[in-house]
């Protein structure tokens, strides 16, 4: 019979001695099936005994001796227990004392019954140490020794209260044990059908759910702890709990430039799932060390950004939302990468991309009782921010599941971040799209695009593009695209003296991606982005930006020139397409703003060269247009993005459709309906 222990919980050899299991006799004597059932039932009627020892014999004689604190530290769980499994023990002696061994759908429904009984053992597992050790104190107590002494004589008992509190947990944890074995036993029998295997694969997947859920709470409650031991050293502190931010992920020291101070000042951040805090750290004398809070930044809303402007070994990054830009400096890249990778994480644990599938709205979310996911139907493990809902049609699901959940279901409006407001819906905008828009799905159309872009080299091998390479510094970069499947483009670049080649991806025919994190609606989008956001939150190990067109001057290694790409003379302009559409001179250094190809979209120059003597003033970038959202907007289409109501979406371009603006929203860019937005200029 199994021994094994998983989970961990206390001195296996106590149960083994509490629980002995039922010796093995001969095929023969009895068969297979009927020694489990036999093991199952004995025991339990022994656990059982040790059960009732607890809350019939400690538990009277001590309430009136320790507080009601303590005794319900104790005691309190363990009697929400004992019924079900008294419950459960009627069950068993019904199977082994009757003449007919119980099918694979009578033993199910035994433990079906009791689920939501058993899963009480979360709490329990969750406070197990601290009821062992408060149990040893107590023991070891002056004034409880004797008392201790006799109630373990007249009982009979060997093992103390502390050994004793963690057979229930180890109990419950034997359950998917003996049922694998029954398992095992039904598989080898000749005349048993499909459906009773599958019954007893099916009981088998509830108990581990169970025991899952019971070592998730056991870890929720540990998180739940540090992040109160966080609240607690905040002073003056008068924001919402922080519970309500999530387990706590991140926290050290950053200098931190806010919106009121001229220069970055030294901060300690702490980082939940959920939200942001920038605190001032307080020494106080002959105490622990406090902290202020200055700052809360809610993560859902913000956008982090790696800072290339500032001088060699500025570690800088900065967070943007709807109220301004906090730019932050980590003492190296290392901590600097650390903390980025951090807050997208985040980011995407309350926001998943998942969630705005089927045109559903998810959240993480605190469910206050166990629940189930409406996808794969096991319970949503833990008791701590378990899991998602959808803020429109209200179902659940595990992170893992979003994708599989189907449409939202939503049936006219509701409350909460969905259309609470019947407003009119404008035509779609890929029904009448300009053609530079309308090029995107068309080979020829991004060629003649492309070749304009200084970084854009054609059709080339990988070999040729590693040449190309060859005597360039690192975070120099091109793109090419594949000389055998002709449509297809990569990124090749020089990072740590060797060239890495990375797949541009093609979603739908329409929006390119090399990772899950953004997708774009054209090639020269995605260089943008990557120009300012590092690879290195989708690449392990490339953590640089894309620095440098293999053309630009500052491309080649300081002691050696390009290799088997010729350099491009400063002195000589190149063609590119002006925010009217045309054709226009753009010297080498020219990189492209994100969705700069739109007819009336601003173009903005975050690099210009310009020769000596040159009367070229620098442009200047227009001002960053916000829209604050008044309803919520979910995507029906690739390239539109969903809006979420009272928050800010930042606007790109007004004029490309009638009834419909382009913006950026959580890390992605699409079309929304211009009515849903009132525009605001920062």
């Amino acid at each position: 019979m199994p021994k094994e222990n998983p989970y961990g919980y206390g001195d296996e050899s106590i149960y083994a001695c509490v629980c002995p299991s039922r010796q093995e006799q001969s095929a023969e004597t009895l068969d297979k099936k009927k020694l489990i059932l036999l093991e199952l039932c004995d025991t339990e009627q022994n656990f059982l005994k040790a059960l009732r020892l607890i809350t019939e014999t400690f538990c009277p004689k001590l309430q009136s001796l320790i507080t009601k604190e303590e005794s319900d530290l104790l005691f309190t769980v363990l009697q929400k227990l004992r019924p079900v499994h008294e419950t459960l023990l009627s069950g068993f002696e019904k199977w082994v004392e009757g003449d007919k061994l119980p099918n694979s759908g009578e033993i199910t429904r035994v433990f079906m019954e009791q689920k939501d009984g058993l899963l009480n053992y979360g709490v329990y597992a969750a406070k197990l140490p601290l009821a062992t050790e408060k149990a040893k104190d107590l023991q070891n107590r002056s004034d409880l020794v004797k008392v201790f002494q006799t109630l373990m004589e007249k009982s009979c008992q060997r093992f103390p209260l502390s050994d004793l509190l963690s057979l229930p947990i180890q109990r419950v944890l034997k359950y998917p044990l003996l049922v694998k074995e029954l398992h095992k036993c039904a598989r080898k029998g000749t005349s048993v059908s499909g459906t009773e295997l599958g019954t007893l694969e099916s009981l088998m997947a509830l108990l581990e759910d169970i025991a899952k859920y019971i070592n998730a709470t056991k870890g929720d409650f540990e998180a739940i702890k540090s992040v109160k031991e966080v609240e607690a050293s905040l002073s003056s502190y008068t924001g919402p709990s922080l519970l309500q931010f999530g387990r706590y992920c991140l926290d050290g020291e950053l200098k931190v430039k806010l919106a009121d101070q001229a220069q970055p000042k030294s901060k300690w951040v702490f980082l939940f799932e959920k939200a942001l805090l920038v605190c001032k750290k307080v020494n106080r004398l002959g105490s622990d060390v406090r902290y202020c809070c200055e700052l809360q930044v809610m993560v859902a809303t913000t956008q982090v950004d790696l800072v290339t402007t500032l001088p060699k070994g500025k570690n800088a990054f900065k967070i943007t939302n709807e109220k301004g830009e906090v730019l932050c400096l980590a003492k190296t890249d290392e901590l600097k990468n650390r903390w980025v990778d951090a807050i997208n994480h985040s980011k995407e644990l309350t926001l998943p991309r998942e969630g705005k599938k089927g045109l559903h709205s998810f959240e993480l979310q605190n469910f206050d009782s166990p629940s189930c996911c409406d996808a794969c139907k096991n319970l949503l493990h833990g008791c701590y921010f378990q899991g998602y809902t959808c803020t429109v049609c209200k179902r659940s699901a595990h992170k893992v599941c979003l994708s599989d959940i189907g449409k939202c279901q939503h049936k006219g409006p509701v409350k909460g971040n969905s259309v609470d407001v019947e407003r009119p819906r404008p035509d779609p905008p890929f029904a009448i799209r300009p053609q530079s828009v309308r090029q995107h799905n068309d080979t020829n159309g991004m060629e003649e695009r492309l070749k304009h872009f200084t970084w854009y080299l054609g059709k080339m091998s990988r070999i040729q593009a590693e040449q190309a390479l060859s005597k360039m510094r690192d975070g120099v970069f091109l793109i090419r695209e594949s000389d055998v499947r002709a449509g297809e483009y990569a990124i090749a670049l020089k990072w740590k003296g060797m060239p890495k080649h990375i797949k541009i991806s093609r979603q739908g025919n329409r929006r390119f991606c090399v990772a899950d994190i953004c997708d774009f609606l054209s090639v020269d989008d995605l260089v943008e982005y990557y120009q300012h956001n590092t690879l290195g939150n989708s690449f392990p190990g490339v953590d640089t930006t894309l620095r440098f067109s293999v053309k630009d001057p500052e491309a080649p290694l300081p002691s050696g020139g390009l290799s088997s790409v010729a350099p491009v003379s400063p002195t000589v302009p190149h063609t590119s397409l002006s925010s009217s559409g045309h054709s226009a001179s753009v010297l080498p250094s020219y990189r492209p703003t994100l969705l700069s190809h739109h007819p009336t979209l601003t173009v903005q120059h975050s690099s210009v060269f310009h020769p000596a003597g040159s009367a070229m003033a620098p442009l200047v970038p227009p001002p960053t247009l916000w829209g604050d959202v008044l309803f919520a907007f979910i995507a029906e289409c690739d390239d539109e993005i969903s809006l979420e109501k009272n928050t800010r979406v930042k606007i790109l371009n007004k004029g490309d459709r009638e009834g419909w603006w382009f913006g950026e929203y959580n890390g992605k860019t699409g079309y929304f309906p211009a009515n849903y937005v009132r525009s605001v200029e920062q």
